[in-house]
């Protein structure tokens, strides 16, 4: 009557640990959402009417972000089909997803940036659900090497959409401001040319 440690599912029930994934991601979520200190501004800087701003998938740069993203972890899923090359997608993963991000906070006013990680993580996970139904279903068909090709396809899909669609992805001229002097409290607009 052994159990392998840290897995409480035999001494409890077999549905223990995804009752307490469940209840973990509940909470942490819940806890989350009640995060205040660290939300995006809500309003005007230095004033309390609320910003209007469009969707973030206005932005040509969001909207090519997302199609690439759906092509990113169909690779990762494969990981653990390709054994030892898991390591190096997984090596490739991390660099694109965090300058997807980044660009993001480049492209996209504060007041919509949070909207726009939505978009692309929506993105992930969609071309993760696209991919393992894609994978299995030639799995199926065609014996199990036609699933390599779904990873091989997304990413070349997420390949060409970037490099198709790169001049989107450049940030536009933006006004910013920058302190003038040790101990200068006084703001200075200055156009930016990133």
């Amino acid at each position: 009557m052994g159990c392998s440690s840290g897995s409480v599912s035999p001494i409890v029930h077999p549905a223990a640990g995804l009752i307490a994934e469940a209840v973990l991601t509940l909470a942490g979520g819940l806890l989350f959402a009640a995060q205040r200190r660290t939300q995006p501004p809500f309003g005007r800087p230095g004033g309390g009417e609320r910003q209007a701003h469009a969707s973030a998938l206005s932005i040509p740069g969001v909207r090519v972000l997302a199609v690439a993203f759906l092509g990113l972890l169909w690779t990762a899923h494969s990981a653990a089909l390709f054994g030892a090359l898991g390591l190096v997608v997984g090596v490739f993963i991390a660099p694109a997803l965090i300058s997807g991000f980044t660009l993001v906070e480049t492209l996209v006013p504060a007041s919509a940036r949070t909207e726009a990680f939505t978009w692309l993580t929506g993105s992930v996970a969609l071309g993760q659900a696209a991919a393992v139904t894609g994978a299995g279903r030639l799995a199926d068909a065609h014996g199990s090497s036609a699933g390599f090709l779904v990873p091989l396809v997304g990413t070349v899909l997420a390949l060409a959409t970037v490099v198709a669609l790169r001049a989107r992805l450049t940030p536009r001229p933006h006004s910013r401001t920058v302190a003038r002097g040790v101990g200068h409290r006084v703001p200075v607009r200055v156009l930016s040319r990133n």
